[in-house]
């Protein structure tokens, strides 16, 4: 370097700041993750906030998310980037007049830093006047979330909660009659209408229990009484929320299980919901905050209540229990393989397994996004978990948008593994795990 001459400017960091609440003069737009995100947008606009759901993912969202990732990334990462870009790309399209929605939370998984990924993607494509709208999962989300509509505002967690519990039950309806319905589709057609019955309700504020108690006079009337409820072999599903939810990133997973003779049983959306105030609780307990703690408690102690309240309608309709058990319970049982201290949803896929295992499930699938950490770290405990469980099937699928060619004749014997041991189950009672 010639004498004199200074060393040169670093440059200008870039910033990726998010918001962390969405403007009343913006349409938030929400990826469709799954059904459960229908309600929520219904919620928001209850409080005046416009909203709109985006349509299902497709082979274009994977080409346009790609273009846009290194091949590092999550697989819902690809898929919400994807699907933001061809909002974008819409006539008449107005950045300054929009939002997207990307929540946004601590632990090991990369899913913290999507929001601001988005916000990259966006500063690249030259839309820095689109909000990226990011609310911490993991701190102030419930305050966040009822300041966001000011005064109309008030109560929207709870209406998001009270939303995304309705919509756990219609899904659990759902999987519990589609095996055994009268006609094709006819659970379906149920399913659906109930559906728009749900973000009705929500959006106009009337009764939820009002529209459980339809759904369910709808499900009896798609059931054929002459097949029992749980007479196929039952598998449970775990793994990655995203994934395990979203129909198009998991190749319709359940539906290919159901056609080869299951009846599939999966975690409610509530539980991350739970899991998120037990998380808020235990640091709170280790910082010393008895405020917080006590906080966290009472906020899951009302969501419980809440779901019991919607679940009444459908008193006696599941032959599994319309409610699931404590979180607390949850991570005793994962904490028989993982330390609670790894938070994220590696222990709660365990804990449920468990469950399943406990219930008399005959399979477990464990359902992922390729490189996922949490999803590798329970599939490195898959042995384990079997030998704990009695030689229960298992299986872990992991998905990156490539569809695999192998992946039906994986679920073709996995199902013939869970038929086996569920006609072996049959004969003898099986045993909880050691220890449990």
């Amino acid at each position: 370097r010639a004498r004199g001459r200074g060393r040169p400017r670093a440059a200008a960091p870039v910033s990726l700041a998010v918001t962390r609440a969405p403007h009343p003069d913006k349409t938030v737009y929400m990826p469709f993750m799954c059904d459960h995100v229908l309600g929520a947008a219904a919620a928001f606009r209850s409080a005046g906030l416009p909203a709109e759901v985006l349509p299902p993912s497709d082979r274009e969202t994977v080409e346009l998310g790609r273009g846009q990732t290194s091949g590092k990334e999550c697989y819902p990462l690809v898929l919400t980037v994807g699907d933001f870009i061809k909002l974008t790309r819409r006539p008449g399209f107005d950045p300054r007049r929009s939002s997207v929605f990307m929540p946004s939370a601590l632990g090991p998984c990369r899913f913290g830093q999507y929001g601001r990924y988005v916000r990259l993607v966006m500063r690249r494509l030259g839309l820095d006047g689109l909000d990226v709208v990011s609310i911490d999962q993991t701190g102030g989300m419930y305050r966040a979330l009822n300041a966001a509509g000011g005064r109309r505002g008030e109560g929207l967690s709870r209406k998001i909660w009270l939303s995304l519990a309705a919509t756990d039950l219609l899904q659990k309806a759902l999987r519990q009659t589609r095996p055994r319905e009268s006609r094709p589709g006819a659970a379906d057609a149920a399913y659906r209408t109930a559906l728009v019955d749900l973000t009705a309700a929500i959006e106009a504020g009337d009764s939820l229990e009002a529209v459980m108690a339809l759904a369910r006079e709808r499900f009896e009337v798609a059931a054929d009484p002459g097949v029992p409820a749980g007479a196929r072999p039952r598998v449970g599903l775990v793994g990655e929320i995203y994934v395990r939810y979203n129909n198009f990133a998991n190749e319709d997973v359940v539906r290919r299980l159901e056609d080869l003779g299951a009846e599939v049983s999966a975690p409610p959306f509530a539980e991350w919901i739970f899991y998120l105030n037990f998380v808020g609780a235990m640091r709170a307990r280790r910082a010393g905050d008895w405020k917080k703690r006590l906080a966290a408690a009472a906020v899951g102690w009302f969501q419980r209540r809440d779901f019991k309240k919607l679940a009444a309608p459908w008193r006696g309709f599941f032959h599994q229990s319309a409610i699931d058990p404590p979180i607390g319970e949850l991570i005793v049982q994962g904490e028989k393989f993982l330390d609670r201290s790894f938070q994220g949803e590696a222990i709660l896929s365990l804990g449920k397994g468990l469950e399943f295992f406990h219930d008399r499930a005959s399979g477990l699938v464990n359902i992922m996004p390729f490189t996922c950490m949490p999803g590798m770290v329970v599939g490195g405990l898959t042995q384990n978990f079997r030998e704990a469980c009695q030689g229960l099937p298992c299986l872990n699928l992991s998905f990156d948008g490539q569809s695999q060619t192998n992946t039906q004749a994986r679920l073709e014997a996995f199902m013939h593994q869970v038929k086996a041991y569920h006609a072996r189950a049959a004969g003898r009672d099986v045993k909880s795990p050691a220890g449990a």
